[in-house]
């Protein structure tokens, strides 16, 4: 699925604000959900962030809900005082897990649905398919390029 596409359905299907998942008050900053975010969305309290930071994306980009970033840029801290989720980069763990992680293991139960805010998950997957889609373009590169090397016999010094 192209980019073109994912930002064609997800145009269709944007909301002002598209996040499902927060991370309440009742935080208590342990760190647990952190590490298990596929996304890399999920940042300590205070902490600046930015878009490139767990994916491929470098530079400027436009994100499948046609917002334009510059992915290298460091963003202002979502939240002073709890762990936060980056509402752009939340795939909800589709296409990765059947649930959030954040929310599996969370000991205070605190990574909660936001009801106010509720994403189909056709634009969740329409994430996660561009993220993905970036981590794909580089790895097709480097497998080209090992054709190319393996074709051309620069891997038979290595071997003989």
């Amino acid at each position: 699925m192209g980019v073109a596409l994912v930002s064609i359905i997800f145009a269709k299907l944007k909301k002002e604000n598209p996040m499902a998942i927060i991370i309440t008050d009742e935080c208590i900053n342990c760190g647990a959900c952190e590490p298990e975010c596929p996304n890399n969305a999920i940042y300590e309290p205070s902490e600046d962030w930015k878009f490139e930071e767990g994916t491929e994306l470098k530079g400027d980009v436009i994100l499948p809900n046609g917002k334009k970033i510059n992915a290298s840029e460091s963003q202002d801290p979502i939240d002073e005082d709890v762990y936060y989720i980056v509402p752009d980069k939340c795939t909800e763990c589709k296409g990765f897990h059947d649930e959030p992680q954040c929310a599996a293991v969370c000991p205070v139960d605190c990574c909660v649905p936001d009801e106010n805010i509720v994403e189909s998950e056709t634009v969740l997957l329409a994430k996660n398919n561009f993220f993905i889609e970036n981590k794909l373009v580089i790895l097709l590169l480097v497998f080209s390029m090992n054709r190319i090397f393996f074709s051309f016999g620069f891997y038979s010094c290595l071997f003989f």
